[in-house]
């Protein structure tokens, strides 16, 4: 498959009828965008990027809903391009999925990556890491938003509801979750309190906000210690609160079932 220097169209349509997401490549080898594109392809309309200066004009101009990146490349490194991208209002929240020979996770994080994969990239842990981030399907119900700013507890998160049955898609800022939720359905948030920008607090309320979120389930997960003050304003608008401490995967899947259930059950008798 060729480059491309603008989107492609959209070679699926989900159920919904909206195109299939867009991802921008980046990568100063022409092989390994080809590569990468023989395995996105058929799911996703894709751009090419052959270095951090082309990559950051594309991403200001198209707004890709991901971004592959790769960190070895002349002139402007994957890392520089990274930290250019979340220092700009139009990219900060997109995510980047850097891919790389180069075993330097704790940076990439640091930086704002969304995810680290080490080349060479199987086609399997590349589409499920893409997918994690950006669904495919663009009105899912039965999806759960994770929004946590640190990436080692969304992972195990989306381990212990993957591993129940739960599909999920994980973001880092409150700023991103209500971007997600502005252009799909979920069918329930799971929401960390103490984050950088955007707190949970404030996540919360411009939900709220929304006729159309109005009743949207929010389950919280924090190690904060409330005041009695925000205890009651959780009370009210969330429909569970969980700590951070302690074994709470099994709480956890239990208060998501409780929720979702009686979310379904509310549809069923046209209660929503």
């Amino acid at each position: 498959m060729q480059p491309i220097s603008a989107p492609a169209k959209a070679p699926v349509q989900p159920t919904s009828g909206r195109v299939a997401p867009l991802l921008l490549i980046v990568d100063d080898e022409a092989s390994s965008r080809e590569l990468l594109a023989s395995y996105l392809a058929p799911e996703y309309r894709l751009v090419m990027a052959a270095s951090g200066a082309d990559a950051i004009r594309k991403a200001q101009q198209l707004r890709p809903d991901a971004i592959t990146l790769d960190v070895l490349m002349p002139g402007s490194s994957g890392f520089e391009t990274l930290a250019t991208l979340r220092k700009s209002p139009a990219t900060e929240n997109i995510p980047v999925i850097i891919l790389s020979i180069v075993d330097q996770k704790q940076v990439g994080f640091a930086l704002g990556a969304a995810d680290y994969l080490i080349k060479p990239v199987r086609k399997h842990a590349l589409l499920e890491t893409i997918r994690k981030h950006v669904p495919l399907t663009a009105e899912d119900d039965s999806s759960i938003l994770l929004v946590d700013d640190d990436p080692k507890a969304l992972e195990l998160l989306q381990e212990t509801l993957r591993s129940s049955g739960y599909e999920t898609q994980a973001v880092r800022s409150g700023t991103r979750a209500l971007e997600v939720l502005a252009n799909k359905s979920v069918g329930a948030i799971l929401l960390d309190l103490l984050m950088p920008g955007m707190d949970g607090f404030e996540v919360i309320r411009h939900v709220r906000q929304q006729a159309t979120l109005k009743e949207l389930p929010i389950l919280v997960m924090t190690a904060k210690s409330l005041t009695a003050e925000e205890q009651a304003l959780l009370n009210y608008e969330a429909q569970a609160l969980l700590q951070k401490n302690g074994s709470w995967q099994q709480q956890l899947v239990a208060e998501v079932r409780r929720v979702l259930g009686a979310r379904t059950l509310a549809k069923s008798a046209g209660q929503e």
